[in-house]
């Protein structure tokens, strides 16, 4: 009797070995995270000169008076906070026990900022007159899917991926103001909503117990297309070009929290 309740004893208090994390031949899990995303390179506009018959076309203080307008091109990083954050949601299923399919939407905002874009040059006296332009946030919502493969089978497991995806990005407008010319412009649209391609590898760390809950952190790069430039507004002004080229590469940074189904 006392033997049968020894064993009994034992087998109640031994741990329980922890299952690798990562994925299961057969599951689905589902991922909440939050998100951060650093431009590495591109521009939201590019440089350019345009002569101006008349200034009035701007404002009021140079009617009748020709002259320039110079434009410096400026990158992401300029016009919009840094990171870019977000939340996002996913769904994978395990192929095996070391690789995984997934399914991903996500939801991204950075706030705009207001930048001297240019100057505006009246021809009767050379000055330089600061040209400022202030952007409304930036909202984007994406979606991807991808593949991850993860080495070992342990607690701790490292992994690499590779996703394709697009991204909608809402309707971007700018405010130009340039207070010496008597110049202000309100809600000149610049790009228009927009639905790009997305192309990424990635990088991480899962951890867990491999039962129920898990996490995981990686990191990441993604080539981003274009987005599609409107020059309806600035076309009037001879800048029409600034918009045609907005493609970009960023550095993704990914916290996760993960449920086994």
């Amino acid at each position: 009797m006392r033997k049968t309740t020894a064993l009994y004893l034992a087998a109640v208090f031994v741990p329980v070995a922890a299952a690798a994390v990562g994925p299961h031949l057969g599951e689905l899990r589902g991922s909440l995270g939050i998100d951060a995303e650093y431009t590495a390179d591109g521009d939201l506009f590019s440089s350019a000169t345009s002569d101006i018959a008349d200034l009035g076309l701007l404002g009021p203080d140079y009617a009748g008076e020709g002259g320039q307008i110079e434009i410096r091109g400026a990158s992401f990083n300029d016009v919009y906070d840094q990171p870019t954050t977000g939340i996002h949601a996913e769904l994978a299923y395990g192929v095996s026990d070391n690789i995984e399919v997934y399914g991903a939407i996500a939801w991204m905002q950075a706030g705009g900022n207001t930048i001297q874009m240019g100057d505006i040059i009246p021809t009767s006296t050379g000055d330089r007159l600061p040209l400022y332009a202030t952007f409304e946030d930036l909202n984007s919502y994406s979606g991807e899917v991808g593949a991850r493969y993860y080495f070992g089978e342990d607690v701790i497991r490292p992994f690499v991926g590779a996703n394709l995806g697009a991204t909608y990005t809402e309707e971007i407008r700018v405010a130009l103001a340039a207070p010496d010319a008597g110049v202000l412009i309100n809600d000149l649209r610049f790009y228009d909503s927009s639905t790009v391609l997305s192309a990424g590898v990635e990088a991480g760390i899962a951890f867990g117990d491999g039962q129920n809950v898990s996490g995981s952190v990686s990191v990441g790069a993604k080539y981003l297309s274009a987005l599609n430039g409107n020059d309806e507004d600035i076309s009037s002004y001879g800048l029409g070009s600034i918009v045609e080229s907005s493609e970009r590469i960023v550095i993704p940074v990914k916290g996760s929290l993960t449920l086994r189904f």
